[in-house]
């Protein structure tokens, strides 16, 4: 699992407060392969599961009409 930086969740924060719908996807990735803990970003691969993760999110959504439709999301 990748290791939460002071950035992400400020950000997190920061969009729960505000009360906008943001994807939570860092607890899907892996430290060693998905994501580079050295320098907070995301390897081939981690876009790759992000992308997979974005596409089915954008198409539960259309087909049910609502974000909670997406397991990834998190509504505040």
């Amino acid at each position: 699992m990748a290791q939460l930086t002071d950035e992400y969740t400020a950000a997190t924060a920061l969009m729960r407060e505000l009360a906008i719908p943001y994807m939570e996807v860092i607890h899907m990735l892996d430290a060693d392969a998905d994501y580079k803990a050295l320098d907070n970003h995301s390897s081939n691969s981690g876009h790759r599961i992000v992308g997979e993760l974005l596409a089915a999110c954008i198409k539960n959504y259309f087909a049910a009409g609502s974000l909670s439709a997406c397991d990834s999301v998190i509504i505040p």
